[in-house]
């Protein structure tokens, strides 16, 4: 069954008819996440679901790998398609330049669907940031960053090093992940210890990334009480 993150669908490999993986490792000594793209025209996310299931056949009949190699896939409405998942290990920034650490091991690799190079809307920048948020933030790398590739694209790459900004306003409502707990926090709530630990992290989120006031969210039917209010 779907879900959410920061916002933003993302459908399960159940839904998205993915191989079961041939075996699973888990990340050591996570440091951060690379962005990606698989090339090729961007379509919506009810079309992309042969594309993510061909990529995966791909990975695991040519390359001979365990699954798909990616963590997660971004369509460029900013749905997101469940791979590999959080905290298992990708194949994903394994062969570098000389010099460069090679990043499977501690890293996620998110992908979108389409060219990096070609269209990149405030959709798959949000994704992006939500994805990166909720694994636990750390360093973004484009893959180009890793080994001479065209990958993630020049705009991805940009906005990378533009420090992931996202043009929108951030909302009166802002997704936290807090305490190993998923909170919906209004900002106009009574001003208790909580509340109080919670816009002290939303600040240090928005300190960090400008207008991007968004974080780790979770399935909307999981959201708390507080007060009578859904928050």
């Amino acid at each position: 069954m779907s879900y959410y993150i920061g916002g933003h669908r993302v459908l399960t490999r159940a839904e998205l008819g993915l191989r079961p993986p041939r075996s699973q490792r888990k990340l050591t000594g996570y440091v951060g996440n690379v962005a990606h793209h698989t090339t090729g025209k961007q379509l919506g996310a009810d079309l992309n679901d042969d594309w993510w299931r061909n990529i995966q056949n791909f990975h695991m009949d040519t390359q001979g790998w365990a699954d798909i190699g990616y963590n997660f896939g971004i369509c460029s409405d900013g749905t997101i398609f469940e791979g590999r998942g959080f905290g298992i290990r990708g194949a994903h920034a394994g062969k570098v330049t000389t010099g460069v650490v090679a990043r499977n091991s501690n890293t996620h690799g998110f992908a979108l669907l389409g060219d990096g190079s070609q269209v990149f809307n405030e959709s798959i920048a949000s994704a992006y940031l939500a994805l990166h948020l909720a694994a636990g933030g750390g360093k973004m790398w484009g893959h180009r960053d890793l080994k001479a590739t065209a990958c993630p694209g020049n705009k991805i790459e940009a906005w990378i090093k533009a420090g992931m900004p996202l043009s929108t306003q951030p909302e009166e409502v802002v997704m936290l992940a807090y305490d190993h707990e998923q909170l919906r926090i209004h900002l106009g709530n009574p001003e208790d210890d909580r509340a109080k630990k919670a816009k002290a992290e939303i600040a240090a989120v928005c300190s960090k990334y400008g207008k991007a006031c968004i974080a780790a969210a979770t399935q909307p039917d999981s959201w708390m009480e507080w007060d009578g209010k859904k928050i």
